[in-house]
């Protein structure tokens, strides 16, 4: 890398290394959270109490009817016209959409799953309870996080998504068992409290920051409404699918294996997920930044903003992977209940996020641009592919199965994107791509012939 690159890879403005900074903070409180739930809960308890989580996610992105996805966006467009009034009619409108989808779902949660514990004798009751209360908490803490986003409030909002919750829950374990093991009704209360600390704080972030209260003004929103469901819907399936690449895998492992298989491979994907550090943070900065850009058609400052992003984000995840496998092997060697499975597995994801690293993706971009429909088709597919070989994967081969099955498809799910964000956005993410990154390039205006980079590329 010539020295002028790595000059300008290191030029971050203050507030986003703070944000990076902060960021780092909440997934390392979130992995000491779960640390803790795996030593205080036996395997099993831990193997049923992580399904739990996996569900209500998914429920949660389901309610969250894709409007989360397309608010950052569209609350931009608006406070950059000066559509205040716009902006807060239509975020009380999908709120109260998003609420009403996330009431539903727990209560078909409840439903199916009071069916389902019926052949258990009513033994996951508590457990079935806990995932329903949860889905409307994480509907609300992804929409409120993506409306500070959309007001480029990136601190506050990644500070009450990532931090507070972990941090709660890790003090309150701590009162109510102290050195002594815990129940999993006591792991579902700190969970849970640390979830509704983190919705009191983002509830408290959103409501200073409108500048106008919304009046329900219900012109504006017929106005406006069919635009934003145009852009929510194909990002709902895109969330759902994107979802079967991260939590479908728990689920999955959990109907094909032990509750013993799912803590093991449950955690080593938390520890490894050390390696996705600076994805979330970097693409609240290139959000921000991408849509201005892509406005203006110019094409020299999106192609460097997005090279520069890929750069930092292969040199985190890198050390990342380090870390991770250290601290799994710090793990085994101190904790006697766990074995070597736990640094295979956690090699195995992290080999496969370096990949992805290397490879380059940046999905956030067909968002930014309004083009949702191609990340609608790529997310479609390979969330597909994802459950079809977790499956195969985890009934044959278990918790080392799923850790290959989820790296692979991941790899190839980086390397297809990154083709159409070059077909679709005339961008190449390659983070070891020289082209039109350095002060000097021309500046290229889009154009339908979307001439190759690859020529440029030095």
């Amino acid at each position: 890398m010539p020295l002028n690159s790595v000059r300008q890879l290191l030029q971050v403005k203050p507030e986003s290394l703070i944000a990076f900074l902060n960021h780092c903070l909440g997934y390392t409180l979130q992995l000491a959270m779960f640390g803790l739930f795996a030593i205080k809960l036996s395997p099993n308890e831990y193997g049923v109490f992580v399904i739990c989580l996996a569900w209500s996610l998914i429920m949660a992105r389901l309610a969250a009817l894709g409007i989360d996805f397309t608010m950052t966006r569209f609350i931009a467009k608006y406070d950059s016209t000066k559509s205040n009034a716009t902006s807060a009619a239509l975020i009380s409108w999908g709120y109260r959409r998003i609420l009403f989808a996330s009431i539903i779902l727990s209560i078909l949660t409840l439903t199916l799953g009071g069916l389902w514990n019926l052949q258990f004798e009513g033994k996951y009751t508590l457990e079935i309870a806990f995932t329903a209360l949860l889905i409307p908490v994480n509907t609300c803490i992804n929409v409120l996080f993506a409306e500070l986003r959309g007001k480029a409030e990136v601190l506050l909002s990644t500070f009450g998504l990532n931090c507070v919750r972990p941090l709660i829950a890790l003090l309150s374990l701590f009162v109510i068992s102290g050195n002594n093991s815990s129940t999993i009704s006591e792991a579902f209360a700190s969970y849970l409290l640390g979830s509704l600390s983190s919705l009191a704080l983002l509830t408290i972030g959103c409501a200073n920051t409108r500048k106008e209260k919304s009046h329900h003004i219900a012109h504006l929103v017929n106005e406006n409404k069919n635009e934003w469901w145009k852009a929510s819907w194909p990002l709902l399936i895109t969330g759902l699918a994107q979802l079967a690449l991260r939590q479908s895998d728990v689920i999955i492992l959990g109907m094909v294996a032990t509750a013993e298989e799912v803590a093991y491979y449950s955690l080593a994907a938390k520890i490894a997920g050390i390696c996705i550090f600076g994805v979330p943070i970097i693409d609240s900065i290139v959000a921000a930044k991408f849509t201005g850009l892509y406005e203006t058609g110019v094409h020299q400052p999106q192609q460097s903003l997005v090279t520069k992003a890929a750069r930092i984000n292969l040199l985190i995840t890198i050390f990342a992977a380090i870390v991770a496998v250290s601290t799994s092997l710090l793990i085994t060697s101190t904790e006697p209940r766990f074995d070597a499975r736990m640094v295979l597995l956690t090699s195995i994801i992290s080999f496969g996020w370096v990949l992805v690293a290397s490879i380059g993706t940046g999905n956030i971009l067909f968002a930014m641009s309004g083009k949702e429909g191609v990340l609608l088709r790529i997310t479609f597919i390979f969330g597909l592919a994802t459950i079809i070989s977790n499956f195969i994967s985890g009934s044959l081969l278990g918790s080392s199965g799923m850790a290959v099955s989820v790296s692979a498809i991941t790899v190839f799910y980086a390397l297809y994107s990154r083709k159409m964000i070059f077909t679709h956005l005339d961008l190449n993410v390659d983070p070891f791509s020289f082209a039109l990154v350095g002060p000097t390039a021309d500046k290229i205006k889009h154009n339908d012939d979307r001439s190759s980079l690859t020529g440029k590329a030095a």
